[in-house]
């Protein structure tokens, strides 16, 4: 499963909300600290030793059951962080819908994942926009294969936080079984705009090249000595997401377009024709006069936009392709090192 949270921004919400609830944890036992510490270091059973003094001192102490319970789910220990966590989630505390969510994580690696859903949505009831916990659940609902469900949690996960790789690349993969295929594109486009070279990279960018080409096949050179292209398009897919049936229908000319692009140029590279495809693809998304009000119309439509005012649309296509390793993708980006020097500022003020 995919990390389901930050150390160090959960530690620093622990604290705050700590201090808030309980004045007097401003002399929190200096052995938690310490506990910290082991764990991060990946000492757990020395972490776990540490909490568990401190509980055998202090047994209502919330901060140390909290580590403790996330020391036992760091080591594989998931019986134990359930046990911890259960007789906690009962209980009125600012902290609780973290003590939900961590319930659920560990309900979750333990196999149970409707216990993992339910600790999950009673944590929602009391956060309803947390992030974290938004994305945890679509995790456990996409591994029952409640695609629908996972889709509507996801899209609210992203509208809350757009950096967020794991998030678009679960959704690319959500739109992407479903068969939407104008809104896996785009999802997947976010997530490569985000992790353009990670290890994951080349499969999402292979899956964008397949939906790029769908139904699109070079038949050869006919009896007639002209270059035949089957071009096949569903002129009844799925709307719910946005309906992007003329845009699909111009992603499959541009498909058709590369064939053609290998007779004229000989000089082009693998990377050329499918930039430019590429790129062009999302140039006729642009121009495109009404967006749908959906999601994808929403969030992903306008940050295509900003790329294309900032003329960095043909830049971010080729660094998007560049872990399937095509030919010529080395020189191009030596030769656009200031392109996309100025790509990964733009992103950077996006994300």
């Amino acid at each position: 499963m995919l990390p389901h949270r930050s150390r160090a921004s959960f530690v620093k919400t622990l604290v705050l909300a700590l201090l808030i609830a309980v004045p007097a944890i401003a002399n929190q036992d200096p052995r938690i600290a310490e506990g910290t510490a082991l764990h991060d270091a990946g000492r757990y059973d020395e972490a776990i030793a540490k909490y568990l003094a401190i509980l055998a001192d202090d047994p209502s102490n919330g901060s140390a059951s909290y580590e403790l319970a996330y020391s036992y789910q760091a080591k594989g220990d998931y019986a134990k962080c359930i046990a911890v966590l259960k007789p906690l989630s009962g209980a009125e505390s600012v902290l609780l819908p973290k003590i939900l969510r961590s319930l659920g994580n560990c309900l979750d690696s333990s196999g149970d994942a409707p216990g993992a859903v339910a600790a999950y949505r009673t944590s929602l009831a009391l956060a309803p926009d947390d992030p974290l916990t938004l994305y945890n659940l679509a995790v456990t609902l996409f591994g029952q294969s409640k695609l629908d469900e996972a889709r509507e949690v996801l899209k609210k996960e992203l509208i809350a936080r757009p950096g967020h790789a794991n998030g678009h690349y679960l959704l690319a993969r959500v739109f992407d079984a479903q068969n939407f295929r104008a809104a896996a594109i785009l999802e997947y486009l976010r997530f490569l705009a985000i992790e353009p070279a990670s290890p994951r990279s080349k499969g999402a960018a292979t899956s964008l090249v397949a939906l790029l080409n769908l139904g699109v096949e070079d038949k050869g050179v006919g009896k007639d000595g002209k270059k035949a292209i089957d071009i096949k398009v569903d002129t009844n897919s799925r709307t719910e997401e946005g309906d992007f049936h003329g845009w699909e229908m111009t992603i499959s000319i541009a498909s058709a377009v590369r064939f053609t692009t290998e007779d004229k140029d000989k000089n082009a590279t693998e990377l050329d024709i499918a930039r430019g495809q590429l790129s062009s693809t999302l140039a006729m998304l642009i121009e495109m006069k009404d967006a749908p009000a959906s999601y994808s119309g929403k969030q992903n439509v306008p940050f295509f936009a900003a790329l294309d005012q900032h003329k960095l649309l043909d830049t971010f296509a080729g660094a998007a392709l560049q872990s399937l390793g095509l030919k010529g993708s080395d020189a191009w980006m030596k030769e656009n090192a200031k392109g996309l020097q100025d790509l990964t500022v733009f992103l950077g003020g996006q994300h």
